[in-house]
């Protein structure tokens, strides 16, 4: 917990922050109103180079640099292992690759001073053999040896030059001895404002970004006399808890259709701050991880919002930029798409943090349907609010694409890449529904194929959580 002191400190600090960056505006000085560099991206546990659409996705949208995890070094005795895994993936045109070195997390890491010499050659090795103008390390210091840290850190930094050297950091080190040495043995530090819980009951309870987050830490950060950008979250973190609520660790592979509109779960929190709780109503699975029953899933994304305010207060404390964890795939269900967070941190005038009805067209091919995404903002995830009356239809997770015919009209519709039908939506409405997963803009989800038993003269259409109008569908081509 926070001391009284330490909480007056971080709020007299944000209020500095922000003064100094309106006092700086009011002044004219052009450090204080040139556009903010776009965002760069952390690149993480991937070994593969990008494929020629993801290159040309990141360039599309501006992307210029990408910092890519290359993996970890392991102390042992005075010298390190995993230098001969370390390779940079193949150049991307007119984006710049920033190798990432991950040191063991263990705290003995770091304790031994006789093995940072031999740790400043290895990297000085490793960054003319990959011909870097940057090298990035990573590693979780323990609070008490960050002062034996920034002393390794300048012997690195020295013996690697002229390459610079990155190093990301715990958000609360700003607080810790040691913190001025810290800025003092980088050209760079990345403080990453996420995985801030300090044992498992805070952790279930805590967002990956939280407003306190935003309030509270990042403005700490305006003491740091190195240049520095913001580290935050773009990915989903899905949590096993026990029927004692307590973590049995993170889910490795889920899809948005288990986890939105499987009856073995119900919504036990409504979403808040990006963060909702399912409990399970029976002994259930996600992925390889078992589910007791009324154990449960922690669903944590972040919150676009949020995630547009801790931009802004980085930028009061003086950050030149933020590092988004981390580059979206297209095959995880992990992550906002490019275009959304860029959409949350540059368009400050943007109130509505999510897609418009217009952004949707749905495609009639002859005995298949496609629903195209061509908006800017993705298709976020929706948890129905924890309640008991699950017949509500404000109780109802998910979106849904609803078809104005009867479910009479069709013959063997088959759901294919949407989440399935809503047989008691249609007994409801009368129309056919079919369930809506998250769709990331620029995505597209296909129906099965189908036979018309009454062809409509019209096929009208809509997602009624987003519009009560009806659209028409359009032919493909």
């Amino acid at each position: 917990m926070w001391s009284v002191r330490s909480i007056l400190f971080g709020t007299i600090v944000s209020w500095f922050a922000l003064a100094g960056a309106w006092l700086c505006i009011a002044a004219g000085q052009p450090d204080a109103v040139e556009a903010s560099p776009p965002p760069a991206w952390w690149v993480w546990n991937r070994t593969t180079s990008l494929t020629a659409e993801e290159a040309a996705t990141i360039q599309r949208h501006g992307v210029k640099e990408l910092q890519w995890n290359l993996g970890t070094l392991t102390r042992k005795g005075t010298q390190w292992t995993g230098a001969e895994k370390l390779y940079l993936p193949a150049r991307v045109k007119e984006v710049s690759i920033i190798p990432v070195v991950r040191l063991h997390h263990a705290p003995a890491t770091i304790a031994e001073p006789a093995a940072d010499e031999a740790l400043a050659e290895l990297l000085s090795r490793l960054c003319g053999r990959l011909d870097c103008k940057t090298l990035q390390l990573d590693y979780d210091c323990p609070d008490r040896l960050l002062s034996r840290y920034a002393e390794a850190l300048s012997k690195i930094r020295k013996r690697i030059a002229p390459v610079r050297l990155s190093v990301t950091a715990l958000a609360g080190w700003p607080r810790v001895a040691g913190f001025e040495e810290l800025c003092a043995s980088a050209d760079e530090l990345v403080p990453m404002f996420y995985d801030l819980e300090e044992d498992a009951v805070a952790e279930r309870r805590a967002p990956l970004l939280s407003d306190t987050t935003v309030r509270e830490q990042i403005p700490l950060w305006a003491r740091c006399t190195t240049n520095w950008r913001a580290g935050l979250p773009n990915f989903t973190r899905v949590t096993v808890l026990d029927a004692e609520d307590k973590t049995l660790g993170h889910v490795d592979t889920w899809r948005w259709e288990t986890l939105v509109y499987d009856p073995a779960w119900e919504v036990r929190s409504s979403t808040t701050q990006g963060m909702t709780e399912l409990r399970a109503r029976s002994a259930s699975k996600v992925g390889r991880n078992p589910v007791a029953q009324g154990g449960g899933l922690l669903v944590r994304w972040p919150d676009l919002k949020v995630l547009q305010a801790a931009s802004e207060s980085a930028r009061a404390a003086g950050a030149r930029g933020v590092v988004l964890f981390k580059l979206p795939q297209a095959d995880s269900p992990s992550g906002w798409s490019l275009s959304t967070v860029l959409g949350a941190l540059n368009d400050k005038a943007l109130k509505e943090l999510r897609p418009a009805p217009q952004d949707f067209r749905l495609l009639q091919e002859g005995s298949r349907l496609t629903l195209v995404h061509q908006g800017s903002m993705d298709l976020p995830p929706r948890f129905g609010p924890a309640s008991h009356d699950l017949d509500a239809d404000s109780a109802r997770s998910g979106w849904s694409l609803e078809l104005d015919l009867p479910p009479a009209a069709l013959a063997e519709f088959t759901a294919g890449d949407f989440a399935g039908r809503d047989t008691q939506q249609e007994q409801k409405t009368g129309h056919v529904v079919v369930q809506l997963p998250h769709l990331r803009s620029g995505g597209s989800l296909s129906s099965g194929y189908f036979q018309y038993l009454h062809p409509p003269a019209v096929l009208r259409w809509r997602i009624p959580q987003l519009s009560p109008l009806w659209q028409t569908a359009a032919p493909s081509h």
